[in-house]
């Protein structure tokens, strides 16, 4: 047996106390980041009752699953499933190859959508691909609704923000005032051709 002396650590006598305060800090912090989601999440409030009049306009019909098949040894065909409601994407890239450099694999991935009635859902994507010919590459996708704390708690707002103002941008520099254009023209020229008959 040895005659080394064990030494035990020493343990400060205001040990408690440290901990104590360290935990009230913890606490403290623990607040602070709830009213900044709460912040957060009010601003978005403010932002959809400020959208919601132009949210139809920068809206589109996700596709909620895609199913893609062979028919005889060259040709395939891809059906679509388009959602009944509209909204825009906020946060995605749409389901994704987990290996795009693979022959098969997996889709993933997570859309945030912020719909045209005002509320937000969540899109979470699943499936197989295939480069494989006579194979069957198939997704789907799982809807959530969140509310906007929800999503304070999740997702960034700053890109979501800069993703609501730029497309009220780009709907405003867009193609809509020649598209609205073309049809208060074609409307004309029907109720003319109408007349005539």
């Amino acid at each position: 047996m040895s005659d080394d002396v064990v030494t035990l650590p020493s343990v400060p006598q205001d040990l408690s106390a440290k901990i104590a305060r360290v935990a009230e800090q913890h606490a403290v912090f623990k607040g602070a980041i709830a009213d900044e989601r709460d912040a957060e999440a009010e601003l978005l409030e403010r932002l959809i009752a400020m959208l919601r009049p132009a949210l139809p306009a920068v809206s589109t019909k996700p596709i909620l699953s895609q199913v893609t098949r062979w028919h005889g040894n060259v040709s395939t065909s891809t059906q679509d499933n388009r959602a009944e409601w509209r909204g825009l994407r906020v946060q995605g890239d749409g389901a994704e190859y987990d290996h795009p450099r693979d022959n098969a694999g997996s889709y993933k991935g997570t859309d945030l959508y912020l719909r045209s009635d005002g509320t937000w859902c969540e899109l979470a994507y699943s499936g197989n691909w295939s480069r494989w010919q006579g194979a069957t590459t198939e997704w789907t996708s799982e809807l959530s609704i969140l509310s906007s704390r929800e999503v304070a708690d999740q997702y960034d707002l700053a890109p979501i923000v800069e993703t609501l103002v730029g497309a009220i941008d780009q709907q405003l520099t867009g193609s809509t005032t020649k598209r609205t254009a073309t049809a208060s023209e074609r409307a004309k020229k029907l109720r003319a051709l109408a007349a005539l008959l």
